[in-house]
């Protein structure tokens, strides 16, 4: 189940629906608890209230475990690209509930936080982590 505010675009053909949603996501995927992230999903709406489309999910946390490799402050990120199904229950102008289906393929990436390289990106410095596996 989700929630999510959106603005939808008509696309040429007036029976059909275009939705891009970006929101806040909780996923209980990389530990028992859950972990924060976020997603994009791209719509198009076959039906009034039923649409298919593509989805992309990315979660990080911060663990203490290291996996066997040598590291200080050990984050894990999971990204995922799927196809995903969805039936509205509750539909009006600014908001919709509803149920989907994500078919998706995922990988998670470890990095070191004690480990950065200083990277000049819009006239300010960020930290780039490297990358353990």
């Amino acid at each position: 189940m989700f929630g999510s505010f959106v603005r939808s675009q008509p696309s040429p053909r007036p029976d059909r629906l275009i939705s891009a949603d970006i929101g806040y996501l909780n996923s209980s995927i990389l530990n028992k608890n859950f972990n924060s992230g976020g997603y994009f999903d791209f719509k198009v709406f076959l039906h009034p209230i039923f649409s298919t489309g593509l989805s992309l999910n990315i979660l990080s946390i911060n663990t203490k475990d290291t996996f066997g490799f040598a590291v200080k402050s050990p984050q894990v990120t999971f990204t995922s690209i799927g196809w995903i199904n969805q039936i509205d229950l509750y539909k009006n102008k600014r908001f919709r509930l509803g149920a989907s289906v994500n078919n998706a393929v995922g990988f998670s990436t470890l990095v070191d936080k004690a480990n950065y390289n200083l990277v000049w990106v819009n006239n300010r410095y960020q930290k780039q982590y490297q990358n353990v596996s």
